[in-house]
């Protein structure tokens, strides 16, 4: 798919912010007296006098709500069909596409292979055969015979050790050619 139009529209967001807020609670009260009554019944009564001390300046945090105007790109977005072979357009939006230009260039792309009957690339390995396409295939591998190699059994370290040139020719080591490697 890809973009056509350069235009810009408007597009309003809402966001939030807060800002601090300051406010007043008066400070306790203190007592300063006790003033007495008496009724007309002959009863007293005692009434407890409060003075007010000096207010407290506290700070909030107040949640604004701002409405904020962007100016972003404006988009329409085209779905393209592409063939896979030849690489032309073939659909736009869903309709077949002219043959007489219609506005739209052709892929900038090569032919793609055909997945299923392109034989898959395996690596040289060293080996009679030379390669591991027996092992990919499924075929049976062979296990090669079974070589001597020169070994020294005396317990004397001055006696010379027998070495593979005086030892039979040297062969491959062949076993489970393709499944433990060299």
């Amino acid at each position: 798919s890809r973009s056509s139009g350069s235009g810009k529209k408007k597009e309003a967001k809402t966001e939030y912010s807060a800002e601090c807020e300051d406010f007043c609670i008066p400070g306790p009260s203190k007592k300063c007296g006790v003033k007495v009554e008496c009724d007309g019944h002959g009863h007293h009564h005692r009434t407890i006098l409060w003075q007010p001390t000096c207010a407290k300046v506290h700070t909030r945090k107040k949640l604004v709500k701002k409405e904020v105007t962007k100016e972003v790109p404006d988009y329409k977005w085209v779905v393209e069909e592409y063939c896979c072979v030849c690489g032309r357009c073939v659909k736009v939006d869903g309709k077949d596409k002219d043959d007489n230009g219609g506005g739209y260039k052709k892929a900038e792309r090569l032919p793609l292979p055909l997945a299923a009957t392109d034989a898959p690339a395996t690596p040289a390995a060293d080996g009679p055969s030379g390669d591991y396409d027996a092992y990919y295939r499924g075929a049976e591998i062979a296990v090669g015979e079974e070589v001597n190699l020169p070994v020294s059994l005396s317990e004397d370290d001055d006696a010379p050790a027998s070495t593979p040139d005086e030892a039979s020719p040297a062969e491959p080591r062949r076993l489970f050619f393709g499944l433990l490697g060299r």
